[in-house]
């Protein structure tokens, strides 16, 4: 039944875009579709980004944001972007599979046009438990990083008030610097982070490498429940 339902994603991305790429993703429980596409939308409408809705139906909801770039020596050359984040709905008894996939359309000076994906599994799948812990619950560790490398790895700057990362006495300034014996390091094109992925699905137990001043410490951490925020 759950494979069923994946051929009805693909059949549905299909629809949504002539070329077809690969998507992420989620199974959220208990949820209608119309409930997790107005929560998406809701977030996307608060974040302050240029994203419009281009298409939406019943299972799928496609998202629009433009630019242009100016290129030559005088910058007498324009390319347009026109990137597509597309989400995709499958309602299975009382339970949603949602899928997101994102592509990038250049249009070059000379009518060129190309089509390529530019999500990652460190961009998309995060996004997607996000969705799912907001109707479901998620498991955290109770901080944020900054995307900017310095002193061998990524500032901490924020610690949640009781979390697991709060509990373990580490600071805002500390320095995260590898997860389970693997060094951060910027993903390519991208303000994401390799290495720091976590499942927030289920409970895990992580060794992280922090430094602060001169001392590297490794501390072993296990991310902790946070309720759902959706009320039915």
């Amino acid at each position: 039944m759950f494979r069923k339902a994946l051929i009805i994603l693909g059949i549905v991305f299909s629809c949504m875009y002539t070329t077809v790429f690969a998507a992420s993703h989620v199974v959220i429980n208990d949820v209608e579709t119309k409930e997790v596409k107005n929560y998406i939308i809701e977030k996307l409408a608060l974040s302050g980004s240029n994203w419009i809705i281009e298409q939406a139906s019943d299972n799928n909801l496609v998202l629009l944001a433009t630019r242009t770039q100016n290129a030559g020596l005088f910058g007498q050359y324009t390319w347009s972007y026109e990137n597509r984040l597309g989400f995709a709905f499958v309602q299975k008894d009382k339970d949603v599979i949602l899928s997101v996939s994102e592509t990038c359309t250049s249009h070059a000076p000379n009518g060129a046009t190309t089509i390529t994906p530019v999500g990652t599994a460190n961009t998309e799948i995060p996004y997607l438990q996000n969705v799912k812990g907001y109707f479901n619950g998620m498991y955290l560790f109770g901080f944020n990083c900054s995307s900017k490398k310095e002193n061998g790895g990524f500032p901490i700057t924020d610690i949640s008030p009781f979390g697991a990362f709060e509990k373990e006495g580490i600071r805002i300034g500390d320095v995260l610097i590898a997860v389970n014996d693997v060094k951060l390091k910027k993903a390519r094109n991208s303000d994401a982070i390799d290495g720091l992925f976590f499942d927030k699905t289920r409970q895990t137990t992580l060794k992280f490498l922090i430094k602060r001043g001169e001392v590297e410490k490794i501390h072993s951490i296990t991310s902790e429940y946070m309720p759902p925020e959706f009320k039915k």
